[in-house]
């Protein structure tokens, strides 16, 4: 074999022996590793069926003797358990890593119960170790600070009234806080203990009314259901309150003006990031204060799943319907519903109106002067009647019984009239208008 071939065969030996003589490594970085331990209570006693979670996803239950286990993809997690009865238990900062078993143990509290009725008259904390259990008209005129985690179930027609009190419920998203009925055994387990004889269903439970101005109340990720009344709402803002409702889930409710009723609440009330779903009516507002893009008037998991009459409803009177300083609307998954009368707009104040906002009257309209009613994006704003369901959807909540015609509204007037004499506005508005 000459000297060229010699050369070229030696570099081709080891070719072939890079690519034939070692298989790849099954044991990756991507191969699962494995998570087991141990649910119990602190006594030692082993805890069957408890949930173990990954975020909102179910990963493993235990086994009767209270073990689990389950692979994942090699990550750092935060693991949830909960079990019937018991608090939930959190694991942060979880490595798993490709092969390696893992082991994290769960030691669960048992939730007692404590029945609170009567008049609260001095600062408490309520803690995710009991579930409170709300039984009559409960008054409070001191602060209540509830923990993350913990649990409220109303008894029949129960409520609580903020009378110069307030509650401070700031929880997180993996432990919210709970406001839900007495039947409601999905919270907490079978509180009643009445198996399931007894169904949580809407209008079991009356509100939490907050009435006295300037209350500071605060409700962070918490989660109502199954509250209000044809009477009643189940959150009640009273006049000039003052009160952040943020990153709540809010559902299953009644109340003939809205789940939540915030058409008579102040200025500095704060309604953002929450989440509105199979309520006859979900929102209530006055024109006091800002509403941006971040409510979902959708069920999350489901999005079919909406309220019966979707929409933000806007006022109560004449008194609340007067826009009082700079002024942003931008929800636009679902239309400022005006069911009862306009708007006015106060000259040397603003309403700024987002992109694609979409505005519903029954035979109200908008009062302005000059300059300030804006299109906050200016590029178009629907002005159209509550009777337009082609239009933000059935907002009036009557499937095809009404459909929209001349003069179902007032319209829009640009002149410094003064609102009591909207009654004699001949300009009627029909064709939605950009």
């Amino acid at each position: 074999m000459n000297k060229f071939y010699k050369w070229l065969v030696i570099p081709l030996i080891i070719l072939s022996f890079v690519i034939f003589g070692c298989e790849e490594d099954p044991s990756g970085p991507d191969e699962p590793g494995t998570v087991e331990g141990i649910v119990a209570k602190a006594s030692g006693t082993v805890i069957g069926d408890a949930i173990i979670k990954i975020g909102s996803d179910i990963v493993a239950y235990s086994a009767a003797d209270g073990s689990y286990s389950f692979e994942t993809d090699p990550g750092t997690y935060t693991l949830t358990c909960t079990a019937d009865g018991y608090t939930m238990q959190i694991a942060e900062n979880v490595e798993v890593e490709s092969e390696e078993i893992t082991t994290v143990n769960f030691i669960l509290q048992e939730i007692q119960k404590e029945f609170i009725s009567g008049v609260i008259s001095i600062d408490v904390t309520w803690t995710e170790n009991y579930i409170y259990i709300i039984q009559g008209d409960v008054s409070i005129t001191s602060v209540i600070t509830i923990e993350s985690g913990t649990i409220i179930k109303f008894d029949t027609d129960a409520s609580i009234t903020l009378d110069g009190g307030k509650i401070i419920a700031d929880a997180t998203e993996l432990k919210p806080i709970i406001f839900t009925s007495y039947k409601d055994d999905t919270y907490g387990g079978d509180t009643n203990e009445d198996g399931s004889a007894t169904t949580p269903a809407a209008g079991d439970w009356k509100n939490i009314d907050i009435v006295n101005a300037n209350n500071a109340s605060t409700f962070y990720y918490c989660e109502f259901y199954y509250g209000g009344s044809d009477d009643e709402e189940t959150i009640n803002l009273d006049t000039n309150t003052q009160v952040s409702i943020i990153n709540c889930i809010i559902a299953h409710n009644k109340g003939v003006e809205g789940a939540l009723d915030a058409g008579k609440a102040g200025s500095g009330t704060i309604i953002k990031n929450n989440v509105f779903f199979d309520n006859i009516k979900p929102l209530k507002i006055n024109t006091n204060f800002n509403i941006d893009n971040s409510n979902d008037f959708h069920n999350p998991e489901d999005w079919s799943v909406i309220n019966e009459y979707n929409g933000i409803f806007v006022g109560y009177d004449s008194a609340n319907n007067y826009i009082s300083g700079n002024i942003s609307w931008e929800e636009t998954e679902v239309p400022f519903a005006f069911p009862y009368l306009g708007i006015y707009i106060v000259p040397g104040d603003t309403l700024a109106l987002a992109d694609d906002v979409i505005l519903k009257f029954d035979g109200g309209s908008i009062l302005y002067q000059g300059d300030n009613l804006i299109n906050y994006d200016g590029s178009g704003v629907l002005f159209t009647s509550y009777k337009d369901d082609e239009h933000g959807g059935d907002t009036n909540g009557d499937g095809s019984d009404t459909t929209p015609a001349e003069g179902n509204w007032e319209g829009i007037k640009n002149e410094g009239v003064q609102p009591e004499v909207w009654e004699d506005w001949e300009n009627i508005l029909y064709e939605v208008l950009h």
